[in-house]
């Protein structure tokens, strides 16, 4: 399963496909704790789990924000200039780019080839051949999301914060 084009520039957005050190330790570290490629699986599953659990209330905070914004728009529409309006409108369409994000880290890709792998699983546990291909295919799937969500995260919480400042400011003034 290779990288679809829109994780391809995903990759090349958030800085992922320049780290390929990181991706030798995280394959390092997964091989260490792997003894059988079973466990080096379920390891597999349950970080793509974790990446998926914290990616969903960050994406109702990312959905509150729009509608904050949304709200000081339409409330304010009349008093507010062209520039006041295209700061709000720039900064909910930064806010739905991380939402896209987010929602890419909670995405799950299930196909039927995967669902033959997890059952070829039950009695084969060695870590060799076409088997371990499919593991370090499903390795950069899950070190994309999370990746992908250290830097969404990142960006929410300086967005975020650039918001409560600014948004006083242009109701003031």
């Amino acid at each position: 399963m290779a990288l679809s084009l829109f994780d391809r520039l995903l990759s090349k957005i958030s800085g992922f496909s320049r780290h390929e050190d990181a991706v030798e330790g995280y394959q390092w570290y997964l091989s260490h704790i792997s003894d059988t490629k079973r466990h080096f699986y379920n390891g597999l599953r349950h970080q793509s789990d974790q990446v998926a659990a914290v990616s969903a209330p960050l994406l109702t905070h990312v959905s509150i924000m729009v509608a904050a914004i949304a709200l000081v728009l339409v409330t304010f529409k009349d008093k507010f200039s062209y520039v006041k309006i295209s700061i709000l409108s720039f900064e909910a369409f930064l806010y739905l780019i991380i939402a896209i994000g987010c929602l890419r880290c909670i995405h799950v890709k299930i196909d039927r080839d995967q669902i033959n792998r997890i059952s070829s699983l039950r009695n084969d546990t060695s870590l060799d051949g076409q088997a371990h291909r499919i593991f370090l295919e499903d390795r950069s799937e899950v070190m994309l999301k999370m990746f992908l969500f250290s830097r969404i995260n990142n960006a929410a919480i300086a967005l975020t914060a650039v918001m409560i400042v600014s948004t006083p400011l242009i109701l003031i003034f």
